[in-house]
């Protein structure tokens, strides 16, 4: 049970930082070369999307290193 409440703490507060509210898109740190993705963080979340989410993050992390 806390950790839904943890999760939606987490969530509502990196939204309010302009973070993605779903797991269709990922945030991105240029200057720090920060990825993240949202994954399962949605609490609506399939596994289907999530490994779509993750494989958006893994593309950003490759071109960024690739710079």
């Amino acid at each position: 049970m806390w950790h839904r409440f943890l999760r939606d703490f987490l969530v509502d507060d990196q939204s309010k930082m302009g973070a993605p509210e779903d797991n269709t898109e990922i945030c991105v740190d240029e200057v720090n070369k920060v990825v993240t993705a949202p994954a399962y963080m949605c609490s609506t979340a399939e596994i289907g999307e999530v490994f779509d989410n993750i494989g958006l993050l893994i593309k950003r992390v490759l071109s960024m290193i690739k710079k």
